[in-house]
């Protein structure tokens, strides 16, 4: 299949709506998520210049790959990935490590659906660190109250103290980890203040948001909820001190998250699971959540330094 690639400023609106289009079926359909505002944005930074991104167009000119991406300071941030198949794949990746925004990054990231051909692969060619997310559903009906006597509200000037107990329960830096990939505190920081301030993973459901407390105060578990449509809850984040692990607070946290969110009037419950992590993915299952969907998660302290053209011709939970 002869295929030329161009930036996806050259493409017509139009024709990159109905892509969008697709998107936001896709991932309301299969996970209940209304990213149709994000699609939003992105087209406004397609405009603007700000997000940079990639075409592949076949001979009659139809889309059958695209992706999109960022700097965020010196993290080469990459969004969507769809393509047809491993070839475009592969140039893809190849013309998103060529571009100038790799060249001016210090680390690569990248988050997207498992489907496009090759992905992995490509990525591990690539010298990126890959891992598998499973992106899991629990249907959420009306229940009777727990024990949750040792629970309470998270409040909203915990943040740092949230943060500081991401950074005990994820205790070493890991490139395939879509969030604080280098494990230091500024990063803990600014994820933590990316759940509670921005929507890329939904608005942030108050209410929902629980910690578990030792005697003195201190916080030894939470879990924060956002909304991701109207009917749909998602847990951006549980993590439990590894001092208080196995105590059974993780599933203590979860079951008051769903029931809580039931009552804010949604009908399911969604998270993300690294699917290294056998333990918490054994909890989840075991409290009715099931996978529907995949996504593919790689990074790199330094991105991929390309010296020739791509293909084509072208010069990409602890508990």
């Amino acid at each position: 299949m002869a295929v030329a690639y161009v930036d996806w400023r050259k493409v017509e609106a139009a024709r990159l709506g109905a892509i969008y289009a697709a998107e936001i079926r896709r991932w309301s359909d299969r996970l209940g998520w209304d990213t149709a505002s994000s699609w939003d944005h992105i087209e406004l930074g397609r405009r603007l210049g700000t997000v940079s991104g990639l075409c592949a167009l076949d001979a009659r000119g139809d889309i059958v790959g695209l992706t999109f991406y960022l700097l965020h300071g010196d993290v080469l941030q990459v969004g969507g990935f769809t393509a047809a198949t491993e070839d475009i794949t592969m140039a893809l990746l190849d013309g998103i490590l060529a571009s100038d925004s790799a060249r001016r990054a210090r680390s690569v990231t990248l988050f997207a659906f498992t489907d496009a051909p090759g992905l992995a692969r490509a990525l591990s060619r690539r010298g990126l660190t890959v891992v598998g997310y499973d992106y899991m559903v629990r249907p959420l009906v009306v229940e009777a109250g727990g024990p949750w006597d040792c629970l309470r509200p998270w409040r909203a000037d915990e943040a740092a103290a949230v943060a500081k107990l991401l950074a005990a329960a994820y205790p070493v830096a890991d490139r395939g980890r879509p969030f604080a990939p280098g494990g230091t505190a500024r990063e803990w920081d600014e994820y933590v203040g990316q759940i509670l301030n921005a929507a890329g993973c939904g608005a942030i459901m108050p209410e929902a948001c629980l910690v578990a407390a030792s005697g003195s105060g201190s916080i030894t578990g939470v879990i924060l909820v956002t909304r991701l449509a109207a009917a749909t809850g998602h847990v951006a984040q549980i993590a439990v001190d590894p001092a208080a692990e196995r105590r059974g607070a993780g599933r203590l946290l979860l079951d008051a998250a769903c029931a809580t969110a039931r009552k804010m009037g949604c009908d399911q419950m969604t998270l993300l699971v690294d699917e290294r992590n056998v333990r918490a993915r054994g909890l989840y299952q075991r409290a009715g959540f099931r996978a529907v969907a995949g996504f593919t998660s790689a990074g790199s302290d330094q991105p991929v330094r390309l010296t020739s053209v791509a293909a084509g011709g072208m010069a990409v939970t602890r508990l």
